[in-house]
């Protein structure tokens, strides 16, 4: 630009360098004119608005600057001063958002606020409210509190890369940088009207007429030559003879040159050309030559003859040539870009930005500025000269700009010899505008920045009859107020629940399964691991706990070889064996003795297989007891060799036998538990303490077996609604990932153990049955377990494998594949196979307190409540108060109900009392043990051994409550026989004779 004056004087030059480029910028040639005083100070409370940032949210496949450009956009149709704060002291950074407008900041900011949110969903403001007018002023006061520089950054912002999908110019790249350095930023960005904008474009416009007339001169040349001949020769008959001879030559040449410019072009961006000069330049040159020779005979008698010829040559020749100012042309295509923003920023908007960085420490705002201003510039940043200005304690100006700044103005400049001044920005368009004023885009101490996919939002809540509630709609880091139901009737086509360790799979299914008891559905959960179900359902009155310990729960008492009468004994006996041979590795004609020793304890057992009817007893079954008699006698009577007999013995017999010891003896029996309590109450089979993941296949095998059994038996029709759920948690050690292929010699335990489940899982819908399958490693299972499951839950899952066969599963997308490693705890995608998209949904937390599960025998229980009873009989004579609360419970059994009556009423006599004890505590076993009609030493020995026993029979009574019964129980003896009681407890003093032995049993 400072070549201007080769072409045009140099006072124009001057002025359009410092409006078009604005080089008086980096000459440092203004000054910055002093805050009008008359001007009214802001009012806080009516002007300003400010919010705390403290959580931006983003979409990792959209365009941050469009996103923000519409932000702007709309604060720029409100004629909104846009206001931001970025505060650090080295370590930790928080960040402000804010409107000025005069008396109606509060409507903007809901704009921005809401422009934001809904841009940017799950950005989120601290407490989700402005700032108080008291917090706004303290926050302005900490920002100008002992500073001793601002630096201001100056320059048209723009893309590194236009081309580049990821923006890489967020204010995290300056935070790092000043890691460690204290310093604030202050950024302002007043919009500017359309009113102007056309002002401004009819300055330019004006100022490109006037230049356009320069770019260009044009130069003409032009040359010419010729040459002419000619000859004549005459005869005159009469002695007259003439000749003559001429030759002529001419040369020429001309140049001309024509050049306007106009010395007062641009004195005024107001007015037009008002003169111009020209300059004229012309040369040529010439050039004649002539030759003449005559010659002339007369006589008096002549003759004439004439013969002429003439020869004319020429050459001529001319060009023309322009010549460009570049300097023009750059002022030319500098114009040509400020159209360009001016044309862009009347549809967008366009705004004049400030932007300062203050400092307690020297050299900080410097150091800010810097960082910062390499960070906004691009590749268009040549529309601008930019520079940084410092104003530092020592000189005034720092307390001007600061006065400015104290009321969110940008500081007003005045360019030196001039009369032409304006404010210390620069004026961008919303697009620009993003660039300086873009959030973090990585997380930075004060500010989590979360990149997220997006899920599906349009959630299609089904009938509130027939659904449950298993949370709210989540997305974009947020959770609406939107409840996320599942259709129970929907489950009948299966649930499958995945997530690692922590992810809040658990309190899922809890949450499920709480739901489904609201709705009356009955449910049965497999547990082959961990066992928390029992804590947490287990002491619920409407649910059975069993297992494979009798010191933990009931006993799981099943017995494989029973079936419902519905069912036909071939189909039994195939669907048994088939878990056998999944069990135990066998060869050759193993399965066929098997199978042969099976049907063979049947017919023992009366059965007629053909008619699958018990001819002797109806519903009399064998067991593996039965099996063991059986399987030596066959093996021994075939016609095999004796090797391999003992082979087969060997192979077969053993495993026969370990089903009728150790763990699963008990567990295997013919007193089982029905099917009913099984499979149509609230049911939970605990295997987690079964070591041998064999041993869990086999149980789960045989309780899938005859659960299928039971269903197609009690089946009411088709596709019926849902009537009950199993849960599979860990659902890997059932339905494991194995290789089909198997040698003729060898057998796949989990690979038949799936195939029979599945088949089951796939039968058993049309019944009413679902199924909720819950696993922490989907790689571990069965792809048949994921792909026949209608319904999908996706928990956090950290591993890239399972992410992908989950995630191409439920149909989602790479990025959204990618997002379930990320994902909250208690967060997770929900996806049916008629859905368009999954959804992610926040579930609700199952609030019940888990408590360890207490687990007293039938026998036990009736005992402690009859020593509860006991204990408030007598509590009259110790002098203590009944338990209400407790009685009440108990008056619920029907044994206990008459007796709690007349105990809470005080309705019994001393005598009632005694009786009812000695009934209680059943007075005649412990008599009968200690022979009350044999001799005794002396009352002090009875007693002693009374107390003993009581105990000993009787546990948990303390020593008053004991010799008040004891006391209570002889009074009634002696009203029954006086004479025993005399015996016992008044005269006879003889020897004891009693057995201790006894006593102690």
């Amino acid at each position: 630009m400072e070549n201007i004056s080769t072409t045009i004087p140099e006072e124009i030059s001057t002025y359009l360098s410092n409006l078009l480029s604005k080089s008086y910028l980096i000459k440092n040639d203004y000054q910055i004119l002093p805050k009008d005083s008359k001007a009214k100070e802001i009012n806080l409370n009516t002007s300003i608005r400010l919010l705390h940032l403290t959580k931006f949210v983003y979409e990792n496949d959209i365009s941050i600057v469009d996103k923000f450009a519409s932000v702007y956009s709309s604060l720029h149709s409100l004629e909104s001063t846009i206001i931001i704060k970025l505060i650090s002291d080295g370590k930790k950074c928080d960040l402000y958002y804010g409107i000025k407008k005069d008396s109606d900041a509060a409507k903007s900011l809901k704009v921005l606020k809401g422009s934001i949110e809904g841009n940017f969903p799950g950005t989120t403001f601290k407490n989700d409210e402005t700032l108080k007018t008291p917090e706004i002023e303290i926050l302005r006061n900490k920002l100008f509190e002992e500073i001793t520089e601002i630096s201001t950054v100056l320059g048209v912002p723009s893309l590194k890369n236009s081309e580049d999908e990821n923006f890489i110019q967020g204010i995290e790249n300056l935070v790092k940088g000043m890691h460690g350095k204290p310093f604030s930023a202050l950024f302002i960005a007043d919009p500017i009207s359309s009113k102007e904008n056309e002002v401004a474009k009819a300055i330019f416009e004006n100022i490109y007429t006037e230049l356009s007339s320069l770019k260009e001169q044009t130069f003409n040349i032009g040359e010419n030559e010729s040459d002419a001949f000619t000859e004549g020769i005459t005869d005159t008959i009469g002695e007259t003879i003439g000749s003559s001879i001429s030759y002529t030559k001419s040369k020429g040449t001309n140049n001309s040159k024509n050049e306007t410019v106009n010395p007062h072009i641009l004195k005024s961006i107001l007015n037009t050309l008002k003169g111009y000069k020209s300059i004229n330049n012309t040369s040529g040159s010439s050039e004649t030559e002539s030759e003449t020779t005559s010659k002339n005979n007369s006589e008096n008698k002549s003759t004439s003859k004439n013969n002429s010829a003439s020869k004319t040559t020429g050459k001529s020749r001319s060009f023309q040539f322009t010549r460009e100012s570049k300097t023009i042309s750059n002022l030319l295509e500098n114009l040509d870009l400020k159209f360009e923003r001016l044309n862009k920023g009347e549809n967008i908007g366009l705004w004049n930005v400030g932007i300062y960085f203050l400092s307690t420490e020297p050299q900080n705002s410097v150091v800010a500025a810097n960082i910062y201003s390499g960070i906004i510039k691009g590749e268009d940043s040549r529309v601008e000269k930019s520079a940084i200005k410092t104003f530092i304690k020592k000189e005034d100006e720092i307390d001007l700009v600061s006065n400015y700044l104290k009321n969110y103005e940008l500081p007003f400049i005045q360019i030196n010899n001039s009369d032409y001044g304006n404010s210390l920005g620069t004026i961008v368009t919303s697009d620009e505008l993003t660039i300086q004023l873009c959030p973090a885009q990585k997380s930075i101490i004060g500010l989590d920045v979360i990149e997220v996919a997006a899920f599906g939002n349009n959630l299609k809540n089904s009938n509130l009859d027939s659904a449950i509630k298993i949370g709210n709609l989540f997305n974009y880091e947020k959770e609406y107020k939107v409840n996320f139901n599942l259709d129970i009737d929907k489950l009948t086509g299966h649930l499958f629940v995945t997530g690692s360790t922590g992810s809040g799979k658990s309190n899922l299914t809890y949450q499920i399964l709480d739901e489904l008891l609201k709705k009356k559905i009955k449910f049965m959960v497999i547990e082959p691991a961990k066992g928390e179900y029992k804590d947490v359902f287990g002491n619920r009155n409407d649910v059975n706990v069993f297992s494979t310990n009798s010191y933990y729960s009931q006993l799981l008492k099943i017995n494989p070889f029973s079936f419902p009468s519905e069912i036909h004994i071939y189909e039994h006996i195939d669907r048994f064996i088939e878990i056998l041979n999944a069990c135990w590795s066998m060869e050759a004609a193993m399965p066929a003795f098997l199978k042969e020793a099976i049907e063979l304890v049947y017919q023992k057992k009366g059965w007629d297989l053909d008619a699958s009817k018990n001819l002797i007893k109806e519903n009399s079954f064998p067991n593996f007891s039965d099996l063991l008699d059986v399987l030596p006698k066959l093996i021994e009577e075939s016609n095999y060799g004796q090797e391999i007999k003992n082979n087969y013995t060997g192979a077969l017999v053993t495993r026969i036998r370990s089903m009728t010891n150790g763990l699963l003896r008990p567990v295997f029996t013919n007193t089982e538990i029905t099917s009913e309590k099984l499979f149509d109450k609230n049911t939970i089979i605990d295997l987690s303490r079964v070591a041998s993941s064999e041993t869990k296949s086999l149980l789960m095998g045989i309780i899938f077996m005859k659960l299928q059994e039971y269903r197609i038996a009690k089946r009411s029709g088709n596709n019926s609604a849902l009537k009950h759920v199993t849960i599979i948690e860990e659902a890997h050690n059932l339905l494991k990932r194995t290789n089909s292929e198997q040698s003729q010699g060898s057998s796949n335990l989990q690979g038949k153990s799936v195939e029979m489940i599945s088949n089951a899982i796939a039968e058993m819908r049309t019944f009413g049955q679902g199924f909720i399958l819950a696993d922490q490693a989907p790689g571990l299972l069965d792809p048949s377990a994921i792909r026949n499951t209608n319904t999908k839950i996706c928990l956090r899952l950290p591993s890239q494998e399972d992410r992908e066969l989950v995630g191409k599963a439920m149909n989602l997308n790479e990025l959204q594949i990618n997002e379930l490693a990320k994902l909250k705890t208690g967060v997770g995608a929900v996806y049916q196979n008629d859905w368009q998209e999954a959804m992610l949904c926040k579930f609700s937390h199952f609030k019940d307190t888990e408590q360890k599960f207490d687990y007293q025998s039938t026998s036990e229980n009736l005992q402690n409540a009859k020593i509860f009873i006991s204990k408030q009989l007598v509590s009259k004579r110790l002098g203590k108060e009944l338990d209400i609360e407790k009685l009440s419970l108990l008056s619920k059994n029907p044994i206990f109900k008459e007796i709690v009556f007349y105990v809470k009423h005080n309705s019994f006599t001393e005598n009632e009392i005694a009786k009812k004890l000695y009934e209680l505590l059943e007075i005649k076993m412990i008599l009968k043990i200690i022979n009350c009609n044999i001799d005794v030493e002396k009352q002090e020995k009875w007693l002693q051994l009374f107390t003993n026993v009581l105990e000993k029979k009787w546990f948990k009574f303390d020593s008053i409550e004991t010799l008040e019964i004891k006391h209570l129980v002889l009074k009634h003896l002696a009203n029954i026989n006086r004479s025993v009681y005399e015996n016992i407890y008044v005269f006879n003093y003889k020897k004891s004779k009693i057995d201790i032995q006894i006593i102690n049993k």
